[in-house]
């Protein structure tokens, strides 16, 4: 099982992937989940996967959808 650091690198290498090949998808991306807040300490390893899940699959759609296109 990956580290919450190791997990927190890949959804920072998926959100600059989808900022560069797909900035018109990344100006409505919340970078910032919303389990993430001031408020809450708390946050498990568990919220940080479930977020790189959500956006390990935009991507996939966004790519998917591109190669639709062409």
């Amino acid at each position: 099982m990956k580290s919450v650091t190791k997990i927190n690198f890949a959804i920072v290498n998926i959100t600059g992937k989808i900022e560069e090949e797909f900035p018109e998808y990344y100006q409505n991306l919340l970078e910032t989940p919303l389990f993430l807040s001031n408020e809450k300490v708390d946050n498990t390893k568990k919220d940080f996967i479930e977020y790189l899940e959500s956006i390990s699959l935009q991507l996939l759609l966004f790519e998917k959808e591109k190669h639709q296109l062409v």
